[in-house]
Order: C-alpha cells, then sequence, then structure tokens
C-alpha cells in the first residue's frame, strides 16, 4: 500500500536503497498481484529476485 501511494504522489526511490525484493515464496507474489501492488512496486524499481533471504 505504501509503494501504491508513493508511486501516486510521483515519488521515488532513492539510489541508496535496495530494491531487490525476495518474498518468502511464490503465495506471497500472487498474493501482491491479486491486490494490485506488484505494478506500483515494479514502477517504483522493486523486481523479485528471488524467494527467500537475500
Amino acid at each position: 500500500l505504501l509503494a501504491r501511494n508513493a508511486v501516486a504522489r510521483g515519488l521515488s526511490v532513492p539510489a541508496y536503497v535496495k530494491t531487490s525484493l525476495a518474498p518468502g515464496s511464490r503465495v506471497v507474489t500472487e498474493y501482491l498481484a491479486a491486490a494490485g501492488l506488484d505494478e506500483p512496486l515494479r514502477k517504483l524499481g522493486f523486481h523479485t529476485v528471488g524467494y527467500g533471504c537475500t
């Protein structure tokens, strides 16, 4: 929800922020997509790099 609101306000992620996203399982990715939150995360530069810890 924070990502969605940040995109709506035109905010961006500073270069020093790590934008790799590693949810604990593929189910979490499905939850984000079902809630419509995957696109705002992508717009901010967050992309799934794997599952587990990075």
